[in-house]
C-alpha cells in the first residue's frame, strides 16, 4: 500500500518510532507527520485544510491538552469528520474506550508491550486503510456498515 499519509499524535518518539518501522514491516508506504502534542496536530489540520490525511492516530494521555479532545475537535470540524481516526493509548480502561468510540473513532488500540503488537496493529490499519480507499473508489454511493465488536484484548474495531 503505497501513498499513506498518517498524523500521528504522540508526545513519546519512542512510541512514534515503534509505529512507523511496523507501518514500514507491514508494507505500507507512509509518510507519518509526528505530532507531539495537540497544538501541532491543530496547526497540521489548518495547513492539510484541503488534503486531509489518510489516517490520524491519536495517543490519549498527552501533556496540556488530552487526545480525547483532540478526537472530538477532529470529529466535530466539517473539513476532518471524514478523516478516520484510531486511538492508540496506554489507557485499557473501559470508559475511554467507550468514549473515544463514542466520539467517532474508528479503532480503540491498547499500546502494546512487544513490537509484535505493533505489527499486529499495522496489520490491522493496513487492511483497514485498504477497505477505505476500495470504497472511496467504488461506484457504490452507501456508506459502510458501521458494526461494533467486543473486545478481543488489544483492540476494538467500530467501523
Amino acid at each position: 500500500m503505497s501513498d499513506v499519509l498518517v498524523i500521528h499524535l504522540d508526545d513519546n518518539p519512542d512510541d512514534r518510532a515503534l509505529l512507523v518501522s511496523a507501518l514500514a514491516e507491514a508494507g505500507i508506504a507512509a509518510r507519518v507527520v509526528p505530532a507531539e502534542n495537540a497544538v501541532q496536530t491543530y496547526a497540521y489540520m489548518r495547513l492539510m485544510k484541503h488534503a486531509p490525511p489518510d489516517l490520524v492516530v491519536i495517543d490519549l494521555n498527552l501533556p496540556v491538552i488530552k487526545g480525547q479532545t483532540v478526537l472530538r475537535d477532529l470529529k466535530c470540524d466539517p473539513e476532518w469528520k471524514s478523516v478516520p481516526a484510531v486511538v492508540l493509548s496506554s489507557s485499557d480502561l473501559d470508559k475511554d474506550i467507550e468514549e473515544c468510540l463514542g466520539l467517532g473513532a474508528e479503532a480503540y488500540f491498547v499500546k502494546p508491550a512487544r513490537y509484535e503488537g505493533y505489527l499486529d496493529i499495522a496489520g490491522k490499519l493496513r487492511e483497514h486503510l485498504r477497505k477505505r480507499r476500495r470504497a472511496t473508489t467504488s461506484s457504490e454511493s452507501s456508506p459502510p456498515d458501521r458494526v461494533s465488536e467486543p473486545p478481543t484484548g488489544r483492540y476494538r474495531w467500530a467501523i
